[in-house]
């Protein structure tokens, strides 16, 4: 009879540790859904191109001073004119195209 059987409690543990470690592990529903992730690199640049933009439209004011006061000089002045062709155009372009 051989010394070492395979009934050797250290030896069951052995075993039973080598097939833990060499079976194959499945992936848990969180890697998985991380694998049908957007690549971080383009993810990443598309973040900075709108990034950039959103900075772009900080730095510009809501209203256009410069406009409103050359607007009210106009008016003030009694100078200020409004064409007409242009204004009924800009309204007709505005709801034709909704």
């Amino acid at each position: 009879m051989n010394p070492i059987s395979s009934n050797h409690p250290s030896l069951v543990n052995a075993s039973t540790q080598n097939q833990e470690t060499t079976a194959p592990r499945k992936e848990t529903i969180a890697e998985q859904k991380l694998a049908e992730v957007t690549p971080f690199s383009t993810v990443s640049q598309q973040a900075r191109e709108l990034e950039s933009m959103q900075q772009e439209l900080r730095s510009l004011p809501d209203v256009d001073l410069e406009r409103v006061n050359q607007i009210r000089a106009e008016l003030q002045q009694g100078t200020f004119s409004v064409d007409l062709d242009e204004l009924a155009g800009a309204i007709f372009s505005t709801h034709h195209s909704e």
